[in-house]
């Protein structure tokens, strides 16, 4: 047998010295005895401290349950079990996995545990100082629930904690905005300004560490967000004699850093889209606008440039003021056709400390995703700014390559694109203008009809409303209605008979039937739906569903059937009149709902 070399010998033999060594203290840690188990637990604290691989080894020899019995004793004192929360710690920085297989042997609920026995003085005693580290690595690494039920008690121990000292604020803030993302329920958000978060967080924005603030801003923007009665309570806070919103203004001063900026433009839009602030108010209209638009130039980084964008795509949503003044800001429109076009350099590696949006919770770990993050944003952006001015819209539509480039997004195999892609031309086909000059033949010359219907068979209800709404636009003219409807209306009526038959919600439903009540307006597109009884029966059912939107929809498309100047009306009447529409009519004038009644009238002033 060939014998080993010398140096590998050695080797060898440090190797199994090391796994003795190792199995000596861990079976120590076992002990009963104090003094043992200390000992054991401070050389376990050394050897997983800055090793990845003895943090997945003392994992995978189920350690971790020995650890969490430690913590509960009582026969041990603080001392050990700060040093034990201290290799718990240690453990969760490791790999994400590592902190999952932590979560799984059941470490949250002995943390909760822990604390709520430490009391809700916020002291700044070593062990309660280490429990929240941990709880804040945890979340950190993306792998945690929410506390449980957002107990209320616990909650509020967890919220004394946070206002002194700077470590143990800088803990709570981490767990309470990570806690945030990962749930953001209505519910969830009430609770946690009932356990007193909103005056913490109005606190932590005055903190002069600025690693408090931040995950403070990210904690206050995650409670905010489309929720008006919370937002409504946040924004009347305030700590040292400055409101809350007065407190994010100054965190979007330019001495402040990128991150920080970016947070506090998204906390203050979240304000503002749940009616906490005006779109006039200068907080809004002036500082967070002209923030965000900043944050878009070239040159930031991209993470930075793509979560501005599509913050200032959600800022400027519904509000025409903004739009505007968005619009003329800094030359908006040119720098979204940027965004088009930039594409990642080679060797381009993720943006130094940031591979998930501590916003968004997009990724930004690989750079070939980049220009889909590009596109999607600015394509919300456009969509957004072009969603109610006229003259904003023109100025989109003659962006250089923008259709080309949105048909194409159409395509893509990412739904977030298609998504943005159809919002894009749903917003620019409001255009009365556009619709009546080229835009109605360029986009069912890019798209063809195949592109469309797919679209309305597609399985996302955001993509599916906003395809529907395209398609409502388009058909929106007389002109425009007999011309779609001579070329393509054997397909639209059997998309809209699909959808009218299929598992959908009312707001769909709402949508296909308005889209026949425009076929019902066009002068040949009505035999379409005339000579479907099919369809004309659809239409008497959704008359008396108990749903007065579904009903005033149905009953608009039959009163835009049998509009007597037109002509034909006399058949068409007829032809309704012995299906029982009259009849149906009739009846729905008892109906108690203004709307439909009026519909109802003018529907029954029609037959001659």
């Amino acid at each position: 047998m060939t014998e080993m070399p010398a140096d590998q010998d050695a080797v060898h033999i440090h190797v199994r010295k090391d796994v003795e060594h190792s199995r000596a203290y861990i079976d120590q840690l076992y002990s009963n005895d104090p003094q043992k188990c200390f000992q054991a637990v401070s050389e376990l604290k050394f050897a997983v401290i800055g090793s990845v691989r003895e943090k997945g080894s003392i994992i995978e020899q189920g350690v971790v349950v020995r650890l969490l019995q430690i913590l509960r004793a009582q026969e041990f004192d603080l001392i050990l079990k700060t040093e034990v929360a201290t290799v718990l710690n240690s453990l969760a920085k490791g790999l994400p996995e590592h902190a999952s297989a932590l979560v799984q042997a059941g470490l949250l609920p002995v943390l909760w545990e822990q604390l709520e026995a430490c009391g809700g003085g916020g002291g700044a005693n070593a062990y309660t100082s280490m429990v929240l580290c941990c709880l804040r690595s945890v979340y950190r690494q993306g792998c945690a629930p929410p506390p449980p039920a957002w107990d209320h008690k616990l909650l509020t121990t967890l919220i004394q904690h946070g206002y002194h000292p700077p470590s143990n604020q800088e803990c709570v803030a981490n767990i309470l905005a990570h806690a945030c993302k990962v749930s953001r329920t209505c519910e969830q958000q009430q609770q946690l300004v009932e356990a007193g978060g909103a005056d913490l967080v109005a606190c932590m924005l005055c903190s002069p560490v600025s690693r408090v603030q931040l995950p403070a801003l990210h904690c206050l923007a995650a409670m905010c967000y489309n929720n008006e009665r919370v937002s409504s309570i946040i924004a009347t806070k305030s700590y040292g004699g400055k409101a809350v919103p007065d407190l994010l203004v100054g965190l979007m001063a330019r001495d402040r850093p990128c991150d920080m900026q970016l947070a506090a433009a998204t906390a203050l839009t979240f304000l503002h889209r749940a009616g906490a602030l005006s779109a006039d108010d200068p907080k809004v209209i002036f500082k967070t606008l002209q923030c965000l638009v900043r944050m878009c130039r070239r040159d930031r980084e991209i993470w930075e440039r793509v979560e501005a964008a599509n913050t200032l795509a959600y800022l400027t949503e519904v509000s025409t003021e903004l739009q505007r003044t968005a619009a003329m800001t800094d030359h908006l429109i040119h720098i979204m056709n940027d965004y088009l076009k930039d594409t990642p350099t080679a060797g381009a590696s993720a943006p130094q400390g940031i591979s998930v949006s501590p916003i968004s919770c997009r990724q930004y770990d690989n750079p070939s995703t980049w220009p889909d993050l590009m596109l999607e944003a600015a394509l919300k952006v456009y969509a957004s700014l072009g969603a109610n001015d006229e003259d904003i819209r023109q100025r989109v539509i003659n962006t250089e390559g923008l259709m080309n480039t949105i048909v194409g997004a159409l395509s893509a195999a990412c739904p977030p694109i298609q998504l943005a892609a159809v919002r894009c031309l749903h917003s620019l086909s409001r255009s009365v203008h556009t619709l009546r000059t080229t835009f109605q033949a360029s986009i069912l010359h890019h798209l063809g009809t195949d592109q469309i219907f797919r679209l309305l068979s597609d399985t996302d209800v955001h993509i599916l409303m906003k395809t529907l709404g395209l398609l409502r636009n388009l058909l929106s003219t007389k002109a425009h209605i007999d011309q779609i409807m001579q070329s393509h209306g054997k397909e639209i009526m059997q998309a809209i008979i699909l959808i009218l038959e299929g598992e959908h919600s009312a707001e769909v439903k709402e949508q296909a039937l308005c889209i026949l009540a425009n076929i019902a307006d066009g002068d040949m597109a009505k035999s379409a739906i005339m000579s479907n009884e099919d369809v004309l029966k659809k239409l008497m059912n959704y008359m008396v569903i108990p749903n007065v939107k579904l009903q005033i929809a149905a009953t608009f498309c039959i009163s835009n059937l049998i509009w007597n100047v037109e002509e034909g009306a006399a058949e068409r009447q007829n032809k309704l009149r012995e299906m029982g529409v009259y009849k149906l009519l009739q009846n729905l004038m008892t109906t108690t709902d203004t709307g439909l009644f009026d519909k109802v009238k003018t529907a029954l002033q029609q037959f001659l």
